[in-house]
């Protein structure tokens, strides 16, 4: 397999959590993945890969965070005057 068969199953697995707990875990994963795996691929791909997972995560945990978010906020009703 090569670093971008690699890095587009990676990304799946990002976009595939639900709750930021998830993504936690799946972060400490990749991270161990990354350093066994990725050694023997071209150091500036492995570079952008990983750019390219962080901003990724980044992006979802930010969603996940908005989602969260929605689920806990209550709909306040405003007296209308008619």
């Amino acid at each position: 397999m090569n670093l971008e068969q690699h890095t587009e199953i990676i990304l799946k697995w990002v976009y595939s959590c639900d709750t930021s707990e998830q993504l936690n875990l799946l972060s400490d994963v990749i991270e161990r993945f990354i350093k066994e795996r990725f050694v023997s691929f071209d150091k500036i791909g492995v570079i952008m890969a990983v750019e390219e997972l962080n901003t990724a995560m980044e992006f979802r945990r930010n969603n996940i965070i908005e989602l969260e978010k929605q689920k806990f906020d209550i709909p306040t009703l405003a007296y209308q005057d008619k």
